[in-house]
């Protein structure tokens, strides 16, 4: 099949992004940042048995992403005083995502199952749940 000079900068340019997704081209994520209980993103709820965890996208971070900007509305937060999810505790995951020269989804990934592990050490989740945007996606 032959390409018009259009189609194939878009081919090139999606199979360059498909390189970066499955991790084969060094294009990195630049130091990840964990949550863990107390620090200001994590709501915790008495006697929860489940754990909501919000994974914002490339160019995001756990607040900005999750937050109404005129209402100044932060989803995570009043999710956890709704009375719907008072058996659910509340988490925005959050990591650095401008391109640089240190981690990779999988470390982000890796993070993220740290920062889960230590918060399972403490409680007894009965169901894990997540709210990804664009990358937070493939964290998961």
């Amino acid at each position: 099949m032959r390409l018009r000079s259009g189609s194939s900068l878009i081919a090139i340019t999606a199979s360059f992004w498909m390189l970066i997704f499955i991790g084969l081209f060094p294009i990195q994520i630049l130091q990840a940042q964990s949550v863990l209980p107390g620090d200001p993103p994590f709501y915790p709820n008495p006697n929860s048995d489940k754990l909501i965890v919000f994974i914002h996208g490339v160019n995001g971070d756990p607040t900005g992403t999750w937050t109404h900007k005129d209402a100044k509305f932060f989803w995570p937060k009043e999710l956890s005083k709704d009375p719907s999810f008072q058996n659910a505790d509340v988490l925005s995951f959050g990591y650095k995502s401008e391109c640089g020269p240190t981690l990779i989804i999988s470390e982000i990934a890796k993070n993220l199952e740290l920062t889960l592990n230590k918060l399972m050490e403490t409680q007894n989740y009965k169901s894990l749940e997540f709210v990804a945007h664009s990358m937070g996606g493939l964290v998961t």
